[in-house]
């Protein structure tokens, strides 16, 4: 039998990549086209991958939004999140699992940081997409202060990518002040957006891509997991806005596939010199 020669192995590993070994985790895919228009989302705990969000046990909400026909240009029948400011929030939840155990409890159930760190995060690259639509926002005065519909991820302290009153898209948290975002682009009313948010904490960044192109770059901030992903507008904001087509991949890093790929090669290259 012809033995298999470095430069073939190395071929192997070239060729197969990361990609080749080990898949992306659906996490959550969600749609809402199965529930029942004028009601709230279906939610569950089920194992993972989901196709329902988590149920709202943590934050007081009248719910996680309501499921309509259309929303402007969202036609599949996406949740609706329609709020007057003054007598509640609604907000959608999607629970992490915080370990390889599936314990997503690790930050909810009393832990602290430092409770944590034993945990082995399931993975430390998350890729997270969703369709939104901001239907209408009250403009900021002297007594309303925050008027956005906000991506909220719990990490555990807050990162926010905030779809703000004025047009702005910004985010917050991480390298850049909850109390003060950082704008990293526009929007329009009644416009449907394609977002994706890209979070690696093995590289310490984030970013965040709309309709396909990279708007922000940066810092993620001292982080173990990601637990918890909310989507909802401010506790005081008058407005509405739909999301829909909620995606979250758990990424393998390259490094590790890659190791994995050099070491069936090197087991392959003994396993064939024992045999000659």
């Amino acid at each position: 039998m012809t033995r298999p020669t470095l430069c073939t192995l190395i071929f192997w590993i070239v060729a197969a990549g990361p990609s080749g070994v080990s898949a992306a985790t659906v996490l959550y895919d969600v749609d809402f086209s199965a529930d029942t228009i004028g009601s709230a989302p279906t939610t569950g705990n089920g194992p993972f991958p989901r196709t329902v969000p988590s149920p709202n046990t943590t934050v007081p909400a009248l719910g996680p939004g309501v499921v309509v026909g259309s929303a402007g240009p969202l036609d599949d029948q996406p949740v609706l999140f329609d709020q007057d400011g003054s007598s509640g929030i609604y907000q959608l939840h999607l629970d992490l699992p915080a370990s390889n155990s599936l314990d997503a409890e690790c930050f909810f159930a009393g832990g602290t940081v430092q409770a944590c760190t034993d945990f082995d995060p399931l993975s430390t690259h998350f890729s997270i997409s969703f369709d939104v639509v901001v239907l209408e926002l009250a403009p900021l005065s002297s007594t309303l202060r925050e008027s956005r519909f906000a991506l909220i991820l719990d990490a555990p302290s807050v990162r926010r990518l905030d779809f703000a009153s004025d047009g702005t898209i910004a985010v917050a948290g991480g390298s850049v002040s909850v109390f003060d975002p950082l704008a990293i682009g526009s929007y329009e009313f009644q416009t449907s957006l394609s977002v994706t948010v890209d979070v690696n904490l093995a590289l310490d960044e984030w970013a965040t891509s709309i309709n396909g192109t990279e708007l922000y770059r940066d810092s993620f901030g001292d982080a173990i997991n990601v637990t918890r992903l909310r989507f909802g507008l401010g506790t005081t904001t008058p407005g509405a806005a739909a999301i829909d087509n909620i995606s979250i991949l758990a990424v393998p890093e390259p490094g590790t596939a890659l190791l994995l790929v050099m070491g069936l090669g090197l087991l392959a290259l003994r396993s064939s010199t024992r045999r000659s």
